[in-house]
C-alpha cells in the first residue's frame, strides 16, 4: 500500500531514530568498521527501481529501496472501519566492488540498525490519506532475490503492519 511505503520511507530517514542515526551504535565484532551510511532512500512507487530493474541514474549506494508487497484485507466491516495487514519490502542494495563477505557483514549490521529504527517508530501516530498504521506485526529478514542489472548485492526484510482505512464507507 502506497501510504504505508511513504510513511516508512520517511521514518527510516528520521534524524534521531532513522537507520543512519542508529548505525554507529550497533554492536560489532572487534575490528569491524561501522558500515557506510545509506546514501539513497528510494520509494519504488516514486523511483521505479523494481519496474525498471535498475537504480535511478546517479544513485550512489548503499541504498535502501522500500516497495509495496500487497495488503490482505480482513473480511467484514466493524464500525465502518476496514482493517488489514500491509506488507512492505525493504531492500539494502550495493553496487560497488567491495568483497561479498564485507557487503554481507555490512548488510547484517545495517539491517540490525533498521530493525531498531522500526522499534522506535510509533505507527499508532501515523495516518496518511485515510490509511492509519496501527502496529508492527512481523519482521522477516534475509537475502533478497532481486533482479537489478546494476546491483552487486542485496539483502533485506519484509515488514507487516496492521492497518486501518479510516475513510467513510459510501
Amino acid at each position: 500500500m502506497l501510504e504505508v511505503v511513504e510513511t516508512l520511507t520517511t521514518a527510516v530517514q528520521d534524524v534521531t531514530y532513522g537507520v543512519n542515526a542508529l548505525l554507529s551504535a550497533i554492536p560489532r565484532k572487534t575490528g569491524h568498521a561501522v558500515p557506510p551510511a545509506i546514501t539513497a532512500f528510494l520509494n519504488d512507487a516514486e523511483d521505479g527501481v523494481l519496474t525498471r530493474k535498475r537504480l535511478p541514474k546517479d544513485t550512489t549506494t548503499p541504498a535502501l529501496v522500500l516497495f509495496d508487497e500487497g495488503v490482505t484485507w480482513d473480511v467484514g466491516v466493524t464500525q465502518n472501519l476496514r482493517r488489514g495487514t500491509a506488507s512492505v519490502g525493504l531492500a539494502y542494495l550495493r553496487q560497488d566492488s567491495a568483497d561479498s563477505a564485507l557487503m554481507n557483514r555490512d548488510s547484517h549490521y545495517t539491517l540490525r540498525a533498521l530493525r531498531r529504527c522500526l522499534d522506535h517508530f510509533d505507527p499508532s501516530q501515523t495516518t496518511l490519506r485515510t490509511i492509519a498504521l496501527e502496529e508492527l506485526l512481523a519482521i522477516e529478514e534475509g537475502l533478497l532475490s532481486l533482479e537489478l542489472g546494476d546491483v552487486t548485492f542485496s539483502s533485506g526484510m519484509r515488514v507487516k503492519y496492521a492497518i486501518r482505512d479510516t475513510a467513510p464507507l459510501g
